[in-house]
């Protein structure tokens, strides 16, 4: 693949990356980054200061909007766009 392609196909990826970002509360966002960590509903909670059950229903409503089927899904897709970097 040359240089040009990689970069194109860096900047798409970038691009659905952002798209997605921007279906997502703060709250959510933030929640994605512990996701990312794989931190369970229950550590997120006590970070967050927040019931183990409103960060099962943030990453439900997450899902959602992603299109995403299961927390398998959800921690694959934040590796996949490196958001624990952010």
């Amino acid at each position: 693949m040359s240089d040009s392609a990689r970069e194109l196909e860096k900047r798409l990826v970038y691009k659905e990356y952002l798209d997605a970002l921007k279906k997502l509360t703060p709250r959510e966002i933030q929640i994605l980054k512990y996701v990312a960590l794989n931190f369970t509903n229950e550590e997120i909670g006590k970070e967050l200061c927040r019931s183990p059950y409103t960060i099962k229903k943030h990453r439900q409503n997450i899902c959602n909007k992603l299109a995403l089927k299961g927390k398998g899904a959800l921690y694959e897709w934040c590796v996949n766009y490196s958001i624990y970097n952010e």
